[in-house]
C-alpha cells in the first residue's frame, strides 16, 4: 500500500475524515456529526481524536502506519504554534490544540487554516500544479482564502493572510461580524445571499435564489448580479496586488450555474483588472472541489508555511 496520510477537514458540526496517499487520492473519507460535543472545545477534540482512531480501525491500518494526521480549522490558526487562535463557532481561543493531538496520536501533526490548507491540496493534487502563484478562494457562510506564493503558503507576519472576506468594499455597508461595516462577505457570504433572498420570500436556500436567477427572476437577478460585481471587485484587488496565474474557487459554487457567477466573473475580471494581468489570470472551479480542504490537510508538512 502506499505511504497513508490522515487529513481532517473540521467544521461544526460535521467533520470529514479521509485517507490520503501523498499523491493526493483520496483511499476513503467519512463524514462524522459531532453535534453532541459542540459548546465545549476540549470534547470536541476529544470526539475528533476518537473518530479518526475508529476510522483508521475501519481502513484496517494501525496508527503506526500512518505518516501523520493533519487538520484544516475554520479560524484564525497558527499552524507554527499549533494554536487555534480564534474559532468563534467552535468555542476556540488561543487554543492550544496540537498539544493535545500529539499526546493522542504516535506520529507527526499539522494543523492549519482551512482555506489555507484547501490551497494546498489544490497546490500540490489539482490544478495548482505548475502555479506556484495562486489563490484558492472558498465561499462559505465567511469567505476565506488561501495563497500560495513561490509555491508556498503565505501567512503574513501577523497570520492574517487571506482574509478575503473582510477586505473593504464599502465604508457603508451592512454590518459584520467582525465589527466593520462593508466587508465583502457581507454580500457574498452564504447567509448575506439568503438574507437578500428575504425580499423575494422568506426561507429561501441560495440554491433558490439561483433557480429562481436562471428563471429570469428580476429580483433573483439583482440578487446573483449584485454578488458577481462585489465578489468581481475582490479577485481584482487580489489579483492586481498579487500578480496570481490562478484563481480556484470551492464552495457554494457547486451549487450555481456557471452562466450566473463563473461566466461572468471571468468577464468582470478581464474588463477590470489591470491590463497587463486581465487576460492572463485563470478563474476556475476547483478541480479538488470540497475535497480540497481534506486533501491539503493531509499533505500539510514543516514546509508548507511561508
Amino acid at each position: 500500500m502506499d505511504n497513508v496520510y490522515i487529513g481532517v477537514d473540521v467544521g461544526s458540526p460535521n467533520i470529514t475524515i479521509g485517507a490520503i496517499t501523498d499523491k493526493g487520492k483520496i483511499i476513503k473519507k467519512k463524514t462524522v456529526n459531532l453535534s453532541r460535543t459542540i459548546g465545549d472545545g476540549v470534547s470536541f477534540i476529544d470526539a475528533i481524536i476518537e473518530s479518526i482512531y475508529l476510522f483508521i480501525n475501519d481502513i484496517n491500518l494501525s496508527i503506526h502506519e500512518i505518516e501523520s494526521v493533519g487538520l484544516g480549522f475554520p479560524g484564525t490558526v497558527d499552524s507554527k504554534k499549533g494554536i487555534i487562535v480564534f474559532a468563534p463557532n467552535m468555542f476556540f481561543t488561543n487554543f492550544e490544540v496540537k498539544q493535545i493531538l500529539e499526546q493522542a496520536f504516535d506520529c507527526p501533526i499539522y494543523i492549519g487554516q482551512d482555506s489555507r490548507v484547501a490551497a494546498w491540496g489544490e497546490y500540490n493534487a489539482g490544478r495548482g500544479e505548475n502555479h506556484n502563484n495562486f489563490a484558492l478562494i472558498k465561499l462559505d457562510v465567511g469567505i476565506g482564502c488561501g495563497i500560495v506564493i513561490n509555491g508556498l503558503l503565505y501567512h503574513g507576519p501577523f497570520n492574517t493572510a487571506g482574509e478575503f472576506g473582510h477586505q473593504l468594499i464599502d465604508v457603508d455597508g451592512p454590518q459584520c461580524n467582525c465589527g466593520r461595516r462593508g466587508c465583502l462577505e457581507t454580500y457574498c457570504g452564504k447567509k448575506a445571499i439568503e438574507k437578500a433572498g428575504e425580499e423575494i420570500k422568506e426561507g429561501l436556500k441560495l440554491k433558490d435564489i439561483y433557480i429562481l436567477a436562471q428563471q429570469g427572476d428580476d429580483k433573483a437577478l439583482r440578487i446573483t448580479n449584485q454578488v458577481v460585481e462585489k465578489l468581481g471587485i475582490g479577485i481584482v484587488n487580489l489579483v492586481n496586488l498579487l500578480s496570481l496565474e490562478l484563481i480556484a474557487i470551492i464552495g457554494w459554487i457547486n451549487d450555481v450555474p456557471d452562466e450566473l457567477l463563473l461566466n461572468p466573473l471571468r468577464e468582470f475580471v478581464r474588463t477590470h483588472a489591470y491590463p497587463a494581468i486581465a487576460h492572463k489570470v485563470e478563474i476556475i472551479r476547483s478541480v479538488l472541489g470540497n475535497d480540497a480542504p481534506l486533501i491539503g490537510a493531509a499533505l500539510q508538512d514543516e514546509t508548507t508555511d511561508y
